[in-house]
This record gives C-alpha cells, structure tokens and sequence, in this order.
C-alpha cells in the first residue's frame, strides 16, 4: 500500500501564521497523558494548531492524516505504522512483525498484532508523539475497539493526540478521572479579544478600532473561520 506524503506529515502552516502560545503550552502537557483530544467543529483551526505543535516541540512527532480510505481495519493500522517509520527515523522498522501479520491470510487477531507492535514501541525511550487528524472520519467499530486496546496498554512514553469535530467513542469519563486525559475543545480554541486584535489588526492589515474587534468576537465567539 502506497501512502502520499502529505498525509504522513503536517500541512504547512500559513505564512503569517498568528502564533497562540496559550494553546503551545498546554499542548506541551500533552507528555504527561495518555490521550490528548482536540474537539471541535469545523473551522477551529485544529490541525493548524497541531502543525504548528509539531514544529514547535522538541519531541519526536508521527504523523497521519486520516480520510476515507482509512475507515478499514488493515488499512489503518499499516497507516499508523508507516507514519510511526516516516516521522522517526529511529523507528524505520519498527511493526515489521505487525505488518507481516496484517497481510497474512491467516489473520492471527489484532490484539496479537498490537501487542507486537506495542512492543517494538516499548524500546522506544525517548517521549513519542502519535499525532492523527480528522479522527472523525473514522466510523468502523473494529478501529476504534482496537485503540482503545492499543491506549489501555501504551508504553509511558508514547502518547496518543487525536483531533477531530466529534468526540470519539472512547472511554473518556475513565480516562478523564485517571487523569490521563488532556482535552482542548472550541472554548480553548476561540480567539481571545487581545488574540483577536494581533489576528485582524497585524496578520490580517486591517485597520479597526479595539471596540470593532470586540464587537467581531462577540458575534463570531471568536470563531476563526467566522473572523
């Protein structure tokens, strides 16, 4: 299976991009949880956070964007590992075993496959970004039930952020009372009234009176796309 670059790794980033340095240091936390979900509709400048994340931080990121063709069980999983290999170059080989048994005919069960592809990751030490975007687009039961199986049994130093426009069927309330969840949603994400004013007034050129921007955020509530 042949994959496009663009998918294994982060969109460009505009050239006169608004840097949200709130939004950088809590993503920054994102090493200390198992689960970092990014959830919002349409519009909230999510992957272009997680871009700029990903250009950002000192650690190792693996990429995927997800689309359609992702919504199969194989597929997905060879995606995940190809991303693994593409976005660190220490885990060039990593799921060997993993991939040989996803393309036998002889399927052995996932939760085999995982747990090998768990353990190649486990002699990983350094800290381990899995980065999916537009998660949204995944709708087949078997993936989900089996990252749910690949998060209860991550290595410490893996850790998984997913964004997408609705929140997916994990066992979120479990994981948010373990304290293993980091949750950014469109409250985070909306413009503050002074981000607002850097946005529209020095990114955007245009000349407008502090009370026009306050009057823009709230009648967009600080919606990016509606700015």
């Amino acid at each position: 299976m042949t994959l496009l670059g663009t998918v294994l790794s982060p969109p460009p980033l505009p050239s006169r991009l608004l840097v949200r340095d709130r939004l950088l240091t809590q993503l920054d936390e994102a090493q200390t949880y198992q689960l970092t979900l990014l959830s919002a509709a349409a519009g909230w400048g999510k992957s272009t956070l997680l871009s700029a994340w990903a250009s950002h931080t000192s650690h190792p990121v693996a990429w995927l964007a997800l689309d359609q063709r992702d919504n199969d069980l194989v597929r997905f999983w060879v995606s995940v590992i190809a991303a693994l290999r593409h976005g660190v170059s220490e885990l060039s080989q990593v799921g060997e075993r993993a991939l040989s048994m996803l393309r036998s005919p002889h399927f052995p069960g996932l939760s085999t496959i995982l747990t090998s592809l768990l353990h190649d990751l486990s002699d990983y030490r350094r800290p381990l970004f899995l980065l999916l975007d537009d998660y949204h687009r995944i709708s087949d039961p078997a993936i989900h039930d089996s990252l749910c199986f690949a998060l209860e049994h991550l290595p410490a130093h893996l850790h998984l952020v997913l964004s997408s426009r609705v929140d997916p069927p994990f066992p979120l309330s479990r994981l948010r009372v373990a304290g293993q969840l980091l949750e950014i949603r469109h409250p985070d994400l909306s413009f503050q009234p002074e981000e607002a004013i850097r946005f529209l007034c020095q990114t955007m050129d245009l000349s407008l009176a502090s009370e026009e921007v306050t009057t823009l955020v709230e009648r967009t509530g600080g919606w990016i796309a509606g700015l």
